[in-house]
Order: C-alpha cells, then sequence, then structure tokens
C-alpha cells in the first residue's frame, strides 16, 4: 500500500506544481525509517512522470528519468513522533518555490493525503480530486458545491484544512463524470470571490 501511497503523492503534487522542477524529496516517518525505500523512491517518481512523459516510466526506470532530466534526488528519515504509525513526506523543489505533501495509509489499506503546502487536510487519494486554496472566511463550501451542482458534479467527499494564512480544500468528485466540460467547472470555481486558485487532478 505504500507504494500506492507514494505513486499517488507524486501524481498529485506534480499535476499542482507549475514551474520546473528541480528536486525531490522524499522523507520518511514512523516504522518506514531507518529501512531501505528505494521502491517508494521511484514510486513517487513514476506519479509524477506518468502526467508529464508518453514514455513508458516504471519503478525500474524511474531514477534514470530523474537523473537524464536533471531532477536532484533527497531521501532522508526521520525519528520525530508524528501521528500516524508510517507516515512519507514528498517535497519538490522548483526554481521559484517548493510544494510538499504528505501521506498515510489507513485501514483497510487505503492511501490518504494527511498535509498539502503545510496545511493538515485529510481526504483520500482516489479519482479525481479538485484542490482549492481560498481565503478562510463563510461560505466557501456552499458556493464551490452550488457551482459543481450546476455543473452536473455529483461530491463523493469534501474536505477543508485550515491554517494561518489561509484555507485548502480536497473534492472528491464521482469518477463517471465523463461528459462534464472540466475547464468551464474550474473557471466558474475560480470566479468564486475566496477562491486564490482551483485544479483538478487525476490520481
Amino acid at each position: 500500500p505504500y507504494i500506492t501511497l507514494a505513486e499517488r503523492l507524486g501524481s498529485l503534487l506534480g499535476q499542482l506544481t507549475e514551474d520546473r522542477i528541480t528536486g525531490v524529496g522524499v522523507r520518511y516517518y514512523g516504522e518506514l525509517s531507518g529501512k531501505t525505500n528505494e521502491m517508494l523512491v521511484g514510486a513517487v517518481l513514476v506519479g509524477l512522470f506518468r502526467q508529464i512523459l508518453s514514455s513508458t516510466v516504471t519503478l525500474v526506470n524511474a531514477r534514470l528519468i530523474a537523473q537524464q532530466r536533471g531532477i536532484e534526488l533527497l531521501e532522508s528519515h526521520s525519528s520525530r513522533n508524528r501521528d500516524f504509525t508510517s507516515l512519507i513526506s514528498v517535497k519538490f523543489y522548483t526554481d521559484s518555490d517548493d510544494r510538499w505533501v504528505e501521506g498515510a495509509v489507513f485501514a483497510p489499506n487505503e492511501p490518504r493525503l494527511v498535509l498539502l503546502d503545510g496545511v493538515a487536510i485529510e481526504s483520500t487519494l482516489d479519482g479525481p480530486l479538485i484542490v482549492i486554496q481560498n481565503n478562510d472566511q463563510p461560505g466557501v463550501i456552499g458556493a464551490v458545491g452550488t457551482t459543481l451542482g450546476r455543473h452536473g458534479v455529483n461530491i463523493a467527499r469534501f474536505t477543508l484544512g485550515r491554517s494561518a494564512t489561509g484555507a485548502i480544500g480536497v473534492v472528491n468528485v464521482e469518477k463517471n463524470e465523463d461528459n462534464v466540460m472540466w475547464n468551464e467547472v474550474i473557471k466558474d470555481i475560480q470566479q468564486i470571490p475566496a477562491v486564490l486558485r482551483a485544479r483538478l487532478v487525476h490520481v
């Protein structure tokens, strides 16, 4: 399950990162700390490259592809106690800023996002997700829900994380929304005054 988690974290963060990635850092906590986790680093890279490359990417060739693209790999372990038995932290370094996610495996073998760019948020990593960065103010959830309903999008789950600098929402939408004009959906969500950024990602 941790290979699945690592791949989906890499896929999620890769789709949220707009600038050129210069480095990928993976840190392990809990029971994963102190072990050799080469396959997990490879899984993160597979998740990243499958979104941007047309060629086949596997656990076997992912590190070579990263090397060819000039991406530095940083792997570390931490003994710091966290709220999870095992935790994977993934950071993408770019020319302008860094993006950061953390994930854990919940029973039964369910990969979940537990932190995004420093904001604690618990969301399943399955199917299409709409990731929203917004000002922390009343009415955002209702406005997003109304917008999705107008486009015929069914919400499977809506989670919200809050911090001192704002809030992040993750909306799990139904997988069978094939007829939805997603560009229009995201455009309308971005028209909501409190929304700073919205992005559709597939994991």
